[in-house]
C-alpha cells in the first residue's frame, strides 16, 4: 500500500480537503466496480485516464463517471493525432501503475493533465487513492492545488447503457477473434464509454486482412441479433458442463460457488458478472480502430469503438 501512503502524505502536506476511503476485498478497478463499492452517483466518480497518441506522447484526462472522453476534441485542443487509451503495459511503463491505481494527485509533472469542467462543478469526487482497494474522496478544486492542469470541456455524457453495450461487444468480439484466429484465452479487458479493448493470448502478429475479418465477423453477429443469454449456475456443475472455456486468464476467487455466465449460442460463452444487452443487435456497429501485438508476452490487444 505504498502508493496509498504517498497519497496520504500529499493530503497532509497540501492541507487538502480529502480522505482515503478503503474498500478492502472489493475492487474499484472499473467504472461499474467503483460505483458499486462507493454507492455514489456517476457524476461523483472521478476517472483518471492515461492516453497516448500516435507518437506515444502521454496525456492524462480526468472526467466524471457519467462521461466519456471526446477524443476528437482533445486531439484538436492539443494538436495530437490518433489518441487512444493506454494499454496496461503502457500504464506500467509511464506511470508505474495499473488500471484502478491512478490517483488524481501526485501525478508526474512532465505529463500534461486535462480536467473536464464538469469535474470541478461537483461538491466532491471519489477517484483512486493509488490502489484498486482504496478511493480518494476529494474536493475537485483541491486537485488544482497539487499541480497545474488544463480545464476544458473534453467529456461527453456516456450513460450506463453505453458501457453495457460496450461490455457486451467484448463478448461479440471475443467470438470473432476465436473464429478467425483460434485465440481462446482472454488476458485483459477494458471499457470506458463506447471505447473498449480486448486482450487475448496469441503467438504472432495478425495480418491486416485477419483484423478486417474479425471486424466483419463481429458485425455479422451483431446483425444476426442473437440472444445474449445470462444465467447463474453452480460452479462445479458449470465446469462439468462447459469445461474451462468459461474462464479467462484472470481467475474467479475460490470462494465463489455460483457463477454468472453470459452465453451467445454458437459464438461465445464466458463467466461474467457484468450487465449485458438482451441481444447482440443492441450493441450497434463495432469498429476496430487499433491493434497491437506484444511478442515478449505473446498477447494481442484489439481496441474498438461501439457506435
Amino acid at each position: 500500500m505504498e502508493k496509498v501512503k504517498e497519497t496520504e502524505n500529499i493530503i497532509k502536506a497540501k492541507n487538502l480537503r480529502a480522505e482515503i476511503v478503503w474498500h478492502l476485498g472489493k475492487t474499484g478497478e472499473t467504472t461499474q466496480d467503483a460505483l458499486s463499492v462507493h454507492g455514489i452517483p456517476p457524476n461523483n466518480l472521478l476517472k483518471c485516464l492515461l492516453l497516448v497518441d500516435k507518437q506515444h506522447k502521454p496525456l492524462i484526462v480526468m472526467v466524471t463517471g457519467d462521461q466519456r472522453i471526446d477524443f476528437g476534441k482533445v486531439e484538436k485542443l492539443f494538436g495530437l493525432r490518433k489518441l487512444r487509451l493506454a494499454s496496461g503495459e503502457e500504464m506500467m511503463e509511464i506511470l508505474g501503475r495499473e488500471q484502478g491505481e491512478v490517483a488524481p494527485i501526485g501525478l508526474p509533472e512532465a505529463i500534461p493533465v486535462v480536467i473536464d469542467r464538469r469535474v470541478l462543478a461537483q461538491e466532491f469526487v471519489i477517484g483512486s487513492a493509488g490502489s484498486k482497494f482504496a478511493g480518494l474522496k476529494i474536493n475537485p478544486s483541491d486537485i488544482l492545488k497539487c499541480r497545474e492542469a488544463f480545464v476544458e470541456e473534453v467529456g461527453e455524457m456516456a450513460g450506463e447503457d453505453v458501457e453495457v453495450k460496450t461490455h457486451t461487444a467484448l463478448h461479440v468480439l471475443k467470438g470473432a477473434v476465436q473464429k478467425v484466429l483460434g485465440a481462446k484465452l482472454t488476458t485483459g479487458v477494458y471499457v470506458n464509454g463506447n471505447d473498449g479493448r480486448l486482450t487475448v493470448q496469441f503467438n504472432r502478429k495478425p495480418t491486416v486482412e485477419e483484423i478486417s475479418r474479425i471486424e466483419n465477423e463481429a458485425n455479422a453477429c451483431v446483425k444476426r441479433n442473437q440472444e445474449v443469454n445470462v444465467f447463474e449456475m453452480d460452479r462445479k456443475e458449470a465446469e462439468l458442463k462447459f469445461g474451462d472455456i468459461i474462464y479467462d486468464a484472470f481467475p474467479v476467487p475460490s470462494h465463489i460457488t455460483r457463477l454468472k455466465i453470459a452465453h451467445i449460442e454458437g459464438w461465445n460463452i464466458n463467466c461474467c458478472n457484468k450487465t449485458h444487452t438482451r441481444t447482440t443487435g443492441e450493441v450497434g456497429k463495432i469498429k476496430i480502430d487499433d491493434f497491437r501485438f506484444r511478442p515478449a508476452k505473446e498477447i494481442l490487444e484489439i481496441s474498438f469503438k461501439v457506435g
